[in-house]
């Protein structure tokens, strides 16, 4: 056995000796190789297995399900958390989902998840129908159970829902250009007349306003007409909300730091430069006061030992803790506006994000719901900002 193999190595020999000695003096040029694809840097490979969590977590039907990835239920004693409460919020929660695969380049036709946006649009397309036929649900009885995120749900729901399909369409979904005209003139017409831009719930809560803002933008950006009189109403209400020797955004809320604080300055950031493009005074004011707030993974909020307080007993937290919804809209305002406090607040996002994300496991690739907001949001929630606030970063030249 041993022969026949150094017998069939030295003929193998011989005959690449034969053809070397035969092949002409000159090689032709060869074909360029395709380009090599440069190694994943750590935000992109968290970015991706950010969004491979995203479309493992989506159902069948193209939405995702609140209720599936929150952990609610812990807090039904508290007010307004009752069974039932974690469905309420599948469209806006479905729309925010969607968000991070459009930013990443994603459409229906195209991309590494065109199938996850595909069946995502279609289910936000049937939601959106049928506000436009009948009008957002109303879910705020004033009885109990889920009232009070029936009034979040009101706030957050459409507006949500038609921001990302006006984000679609910015991205070349042209067949969603009469539903997103119609949600547009619905939304600003289905208005309180007083603090047209106010929450229902509270009127110190802008939360919403964001996604009115990115709605409005994004439409006008695919040439859909808005109206002087919306950026009139928002400045209204941003100049009664604002005290103006600091740029502070007024709160009542029981907790001014995570719930209408810093989260709140984005929200007006994002706002007014929508309102007035121009250089601002007010602005670089409150810049200023997130930049001196950046990131930090410190989840230091708790829920009280006795829920039966009420809603000001119902949150402890500091000043720097775990906020996905404010980190991402904070760096929106950073690229944006931030000028040389930009620098710092990437690196503090990324010291935040990337030793955080999940590693192994049934959740890997995705974020912990510990932040305030994620009681009733949860994983789906926490990832989809994490991973918008990645995409947001500038790319490695």
């Amino acid at each position: 056995m041993r022969i026949w193999l150094v017998a069939a190595a030295i003929c193998a020999s011989a005959g690449l000796l034969v053809w070397a000695l035969r092949r002409p003096a000159v090689l032709p040029s060869p074909a360029p190789n395709p380009p090599v694809a440069r190694a994943l840097t750590p935000k992109h490979e968290a970015i991706d297995r950010g969004l491979a969590w995203l479309a493992s977590a989506q159902e069948a039907d193209g939405h995702w399900w609140c209720a599936r990835w929150s952990d609610y239920k812990k807090y039904q004693d508290l007010p307004g958390v009752g069974e039932g409460a974690g469905d309420l919020l599948d469209p806006a929660l479905t729309a925010l989902a969607l968000l991070p695969f459009l930013y990443d380049g994603n459409t229906s036709t195209k991309g590494r998840h065109a199938a996850v946006v595909g069946r995502a649009l279609g289910w936000l397309r049937g939601i959106a129908e049928s506000y436009v036929a009948h009008g957002p649900p109303r879910y705020a009885s004033g009885g109990p159970g889920p009232w009070h995120w029936g009034v979040i749900a009101e706030d957050y729901n459409p507006v949500a829902v038609y921001a990302a399909l006006a984000e679609a369409l910015r991205t070349g979904q042209e067949d969603l250009r009469p539903l997103v005209e119609a949600g547009v003139r619905q939304m600003l017409a289905d208005r309180r007349k007083e603090q047209r831009w106010a929450s229902t719930l509270n009127t110190y809560d802008i939360g919403a306003v964001v996604f009115w803002v990115e709605l409005l933008e994004t439409a006008e950006a695919s040439g859909i007409s808005v109206p002087a009189s919306a950026r009139g109403d928002a400045r209204a209400y941003l100049r009664e909300m604002t005290e103006e020797s600091s740029g502070r955004i007024l709160s009542k809320d029981v907790c001014k730091e995570c719930l209408g604080g810093w989260d709140a300055q984005c929200v007006a950031i994002l706002t007014r430069a929508w309102i007035d493009p121009g250089p601002d005074p007010l602005r670089d004011k409150e810049l200023d006061t997130i930049a001196a707030h950046a990131p930090v993974w410190e989840p230091q909020w708790k829920l009280p030992e006795d829920p039966s307080k009420g809603p000001a007993g119902s949150w402890s937290c500091g000043r720097d803790i775990v906020n996905y919804y404010y980190w991402y809209y904070g760096t929106l305002a950073m690229e944006r506006h931030g000028g040389a406090r930009r620098e710092p607040w990437r690196k503090a996002l990324l010291g935040a994000l990337l030793p955080n994300q999940v590693g192994s496991g049934e959740f890997a690739g995705s974020w912990e719901a510990v932040d305030p907001w994620g009681r009733l949001s949860g994983r789906v929630y926490s990832t989809a900002y994490a991973v918008m606030s990645l995409l947001q970063l500038p790319r490695p030249h």
